[in-house]
């Protein structure tokens, strides 16, 4: 009842009280009542380009084929796989994201990260959390075991574990916040019944997997600074997990959350740890994707 008080709600201010578009200052009137906290108007959210994985249930059908496994485009529509997975086969299972890392939506997460404007943490908590709803039927199909009950998949795997993924002190200290804690922190806050309603035990574990101190003696780059190779080298061993969650870590399947994913040499390294300590599985999620 509350839900659908809000979406009226929701509905009278936008047409009243409209608020103005982050990019081109318009004023947002728009005309998708699922979403109730836009920052965009409607053309420039369909600037935004979304990433669709479709199978025969699916309602948007993807132009494009997808790797099961890291998620790059595939040319080949009759593949499954793309030629490096199959030639050096990642350590984590799964690659999902929302929208293509590509201007306008690389500006929103520029916003947020570097010029702290966490007004736009709903939208992306939004954002993220539908796209990952509405496609829960293919996530589950092809990622999860294969199974097409969730109950055998609840038995199978009893802890389901969305975590964050971590920064080191030295850029939280620059920072301020990590970017996907705060995203997490408010999809496990603000949408607890659709959480509910997939019928699997998950919960939001924070300080699961972290990020090794540097020494002063050694340079900590950006990833987002460097080629491929060096990121593969930046990121080596740069993660342990937590003393007290080991335990808890155990034949659990994981959900890593990070805001993009470009070379996926962050994400393997993640999962490489977390497999190594015990997780079953390893599915990340990102908000974008560098195709």
């Amino acid at each position: 009842m509350l839900q659908v008080v809000n979406k009226i709600l929701n509905v009278f201010f936008n047409i009243f009280f409209p608020k103005s578009c982050y990019f081109c200052e318009s004023k947002i009137i728009s005309k998708n009542t699922t979403y109730q906290h836009n920052i965009l108007c409607d053309a420039c959210l369909n600037d935004c380009e979304k990433i669709y994985y479709s199978n025969e249930n699916s309602q948007q059908i993807s132009k494009e084929n997808f790797c099961l496994r890291c998620s790059n485009i595939i040319l080949n529509n009759n593949q499954k796989f793309c030629h490096q997975c199959l030639k050096n086969l990642p350590n984590f299972d799964s690659v999902f994201s929302v929208f293509k890392y590509q201007f306008p939506f690389k500006k929103i997460i520029h916003f947020f990260k570097y010029q702290h404007q966490f007004s736009v943490i709903p939208f992306l908590a939004e954002q993220f959390f539908y796209h990952f709803y509405n496609h829960f039927d293919f996530i589950k199909t092809n990622y999860l075991n294969n199974l097409n009950n969730l109950n055998n998949l609840n038995n199978l795997n009893k802890k389901n574990l969305f975590i964050p993924m971590p920064i080191n002190k030295q850029r939280l200290a620059e920072r301020g916040f990590n970017q996907t804690e705060l995203i997490l922190k408010y999809i496990f806050k603000h949408y607890k019944k659709q959480l509910k309603a997939l019928n699997i035990n998950i919960s939001l574990e924070l300080n699961l997997l972290l990020r090794k101190e540097f020494s002063k003696d050694e340079k900590v780059h950006l990833q987002a600074k460097l080629n491929a190779q060096q990121r593969k080298e930046n990121i080596k061993d740069a993660f342990f997990i937590a003393e007290k969650f080991k335990e808890n870590l155990q034949n659990s399947q994981i959900f890593l959350l990070d805001d993009v994913v470009t070379t996926g040499s962050t994400a393997n390294e993640a999962a490489k740890i977390l497999k190594a300590n015990g997780a079953s599985k390893v599915h990340i999620f990102s908000l974008a994707r560098r195709l």
